[in-house]
């Protein structure tokens, strides 16, 4: 059909790249409208007179353009040193970053508790290039960071989006969460390695957590194999992929006047943005059942109700959670190698 005659039989590639120049548009506009706060913390890291004050941020903003830097210099280095083209090595972060701020950026103005990404940065820079362009080195090393360029729910932005909101409600100090969040990441990272290093010892365990999404196992294969495709294949973005990408752009500029010029206007950019987001399409029906909820809320008791009764859904979340881990203790404890898929999306 048309598809297969303008060069991709895959329409899911086709609807996440559409959707993908509309992310690409909220992210931009975001950093466009957002330029002047932006120039004045620069100012203000590099000691520029500024009216900004950063007592009350989690680290101050020199510290943060320190990191910034620091980060981004070593970031570089280890995708060059893991034989990562410099040109590629630009592409693929600058595709990161974009995913990485569009995510923190829409999930604290949503409210989603998480999203995933319409692409996954390390394929669309393949596609973009095209791996027939590009050397095994470099398609080995955008291979393996599917560790980290399409991990759905473990950005660490859009989770401290939540968090210091969380903090700001309680009243807590940042700087004291700053410490308790490097000892998390600390535990956190020991907690890992020893995993990695045991599952690699024991795969037989892979089962007692309900299969092998974490790259231990079957579907860790995978992860190795694309490079094997990219390879064999020339992967490139194909010419109807290309205009559905700049229609998305199109349509999400037009959503984004709109919202400008008539405050009224109903229809948010976001939404088209993240309208083919698998968590979306998965989480639709309780986030109206939600708003169904709030709504009934407010107009029979009002704001005061409305407050009354947030307890009992974070209770009903916190409960849920409780029993995950529980379940998963049992699990590992009495079910070794014959557990249970006990959470999936």
């Amino acid at each position: 059909g048309v598809s297969a005659a303008a060069g991709t039989n895959n329409l899911n590639s086709v609807m996440l790249s559409h959707y993908f120049g509309g992310f690409v548009v909220v992210v931009l506009w975001s950093v466009w409208t957002a330029r002047r706060h932006l120039i004045a913390v620069f100012r203000h890291a590099l000691g520029r007179p500024s009216n900004l004050d950063d007592r009350e941020e989690i680290i101050s903003y020199r510290t943060a353009l320190f990191c910034l830097v620091a980060c981004m210099v070593y970031i570089t280095g280890w995708l060059a040193m893991s034989g990562m083209a410099f040109h590629v090595i630009l592409i693929f972060l600058a595709t990161l970053f974009i995913l990485f701020l569009g995510i923190a950026r829409i999930v604290a103005e949503t409210g989603l508790a998480y999203l995933d990404m319409p692409v996954n940065a390390n394929e669309f820079t393949v596609g973009l290039i095209g791996s027939g362009n590009l050397t095994p080195n470099s398609l080995v090393s955008l291979a393996l960071a599917n560790v980290y360029a399409r991990n759905w729910r473990l950005f660490s932005m859009s989770s401290l989006s939540h968090l210091l909101y969380g903090v700001k409600a309680i009243g807590a100090t940042h700087m004291r969460l700053f410490g308790t969040l490097c000892m998390a990441g600390g535990v956190g990272l020991v907690t890992v390695i020893v995993w990695t290093i045991y599952m690699g010892y024991n795969p037989h365990q892979i089962t007692t957590f309900g299969g092998a999404g974490d790259g231990t196992g079957a579907a860790g294969v995978g992860y190795i194999q694309v490079i094997v495709t990219w390879m064999k294949n020339k992967t490139v973005i194909s010419s109807i992929e290309q205009l559905f990408f700049g229609a998305g752009v199109l349509i999400a500029g037009v959503l984004t006047a709109l919202r400008y010029y008539f405050p009224a206007w109903p229809l948010h950019p976001i939404g088209y943005a993240i309208a083919g987001s698998n968590v979306v399409r998965v989480v639709t029906f309780s986030i109206f059942l939600a708003w169904l909820v709030k709504t009934i809320v407010l107009r029979c008791g009002g704001v005061s109700l409305y407050k009354k009764t947030q307890p009992i859904f974070i209770g009903m979340l916190s409960g849920y959670v409780l029993m995950v881990v529980i379940a998963s203790i049992v699990d590992a404890v009495w079910f070794p190698g014959q557990g249970h898929s006990i959470h999936t999306w």
